[in-house]
């Protein structure tokens, strides 16, 4: 007589459940951030035109994308750091 297979639950741990969650906040927040500047695009224009008289539009349009890029670039890299320190050695 063969005997049936046992069936064993298995736990993902918490630290890995914790580590998926900043995982899954770190994807949203990278679709999330630039959706969020480039509907703001035209305040930060604006912002940088005001606050630089001098400025043409083509070195308001480079401020501006200099800006975003930046800010993503920043906000990439901390929540990675976070990920990162957050993760199950």
């Amino acid at each position: 007589m063969q005997r049936p297979a046992q069936v064993t639950a298995s736990r993902t741990p918490a630290p890995v459940q914790a580590a998926r969650v900043l995982l899954t906040a770190v994807a949203i927040s990278h679709l999330v951030v630039p959706l969020v500047m480039g509907l703001k695009q035209n305040t930060l224009l604006a912002q940088i035109a005001i606050q630089q008289p001098d400025f043409g539009a083509a070195e308001v349009a480079r401020s501006a994308t200099i800006a975003v890029t930046s800010r993503a670039t920043l906000l990439s890299m901390a929540f990675s750091v976070v990920s990162w320190s957050s993760s199950p050695s």
